[in-house]
């Protein structure tokens, strides 16, 4: 078999994905070409108490809203979550990217915006009735979306057609509560968790889930007045409380061959 040697700047690329700093350190006394990579890197893959692992730290990473920043450093990388209003003010002395921003309707209010396209590009996820301010009757969540918070949609009674973005991986909890009006909603085959009321008291009539989904919560389509078909993903195994109590024009159910539990009140009051 042959064998691949790495050169420093190649083994740097493979040190970016060490986890501790202990592997840093270890990596430095593996062989002699590679004692001095560490000051190869301009910011820190992990998050450090000093710059005394990464001396040549010019950008750093900041992990939590707690990390220190040090001195000489001229440009910053946010990766905790902020709100978009947190953007605004935080580190103003600083060159900074923040990588996951947040916007909920408080941002909105706040930042006085007052139109879809002011919400720049650089959001990463939608957070508590962000929606509720613009009229929209259909509603492409775009593809730099990553993740949604519980009731992003809550209330909103203007919606009618909801397409989920591919790389979502949950439907959060209350996530079109009571968006009486919402009919129709295209969940991606990257979803794999449907939480705690994500449907409940909406006007949704038929919904497929994906067979990606494994995981459904308690009251998912409860008081879904208008719900008249659903498929279950066939790699759910449990149905869970409550799961469509009072969806009084419930007439089709395709349930997948696995099953095996059916909750309490599951379908209860469905006549």
């Amino acid at each position: 078999m042959m064998k691949v040697k790495l050169d420093a700047f190649h083994f740097q690329i493979v040190m970016k994905y060490f986890l501790y700093e202990q592997d840093y350190i270890n990596s430095m006394l593996t062989c002699k070409k590679f004692e001095m990579v560490l000051d190869r890197f301009r910011y820190n893959p992990i998050p450090v108490k000093s710059t005394k692992l990464f001396p040549y730290m010019e950008t750093q990473y900041l992990y939590t809203k707690f990390d220190n920043i040090f001195a000489g450093i001229s440009r910053l990388v946010v990766l905790y979550k902020v709100t978009y209003s947190e953007t605004k003010t935080l580190f103003p002395d600083f060159d900074v990217e923040f990588k996951n921003v947040t916007i909920s309707s408080y941002d909105i209010k706040k930042q006085n915006i007052t139109t879809f396209d002011q919400i720049p590009k650089t959001i990463k996820i939608y957070e508590y009735k962000f929606l509720n301010t613009f009229n929209f009757k259909e509603f492409s969540v775009p593809t730099h979306i990553t993740e949604l918070y519980h009731s992003c949609f809550y209330n909103n009674t203007t919606l009618t057609s909801v397409t989920l973005c591919d790389g979502l991986k949950i439907i959060p909890s209350s996530c079109f509560d009571s968006c009486k009006n919402l009919v129709s909603v295209n969940v991606p085959t990257t979803i794999i968790s449907i939480e705690s009321s994500a449907f409940e008291e909406c006007g949704i009539i038929k919904l497929s889930i994906p067979d990606t989904v494994v995981s459904l919560d308690l009251n998912l389509f409860k008081s879904c007045a208008n719900l008249e078909e659903l498929v279950i993903s066939k790699n759910v195994t449990v149905l869970p409380y409550y799961m469509c109590e009072k969806c009084t024009k419930l007439t089709r159910v395709v349930l997948p061959d696995n099953l095996i539990s059916i909750k309490a009140q599951a379908f209860c009051d469905c006549s």
